[in-house]
């Protein structure tokens, strides 16, 4: 259960550190002067990691996987 615990942490620090990058991309992209440069160069903005689906968020129901059910 720990590991687990410590999986989801690092999962969570992941997507926030992935959608503070994409947001400063996305800024210095839209900005002027940079979205001179980021036009000749081929930069566009990134999407933001979204989950779709609530149940996705929800933690895995690790007692019936070991169940094989």
């Amino acid at each position: 259960m720990k590991e687990l615990v410590t999986v989801e942490d690092q999962l969570q620090y992941a997507r926030r550190y992935y959608n503070g990058s994409a947001r400063d991309l996305n800024n210095t992209v839209e900005s002027f002067p940079s979205n001179i440069i980021a036009r000749f160069g081929g930069f566009k903005s990134t999407p933001f990691f979204e989950v779709e689906q609530a149940s996705d968020r929800l933690p895995p129901d690790l007692a019936k996987q070991l169940r094989g059910a």
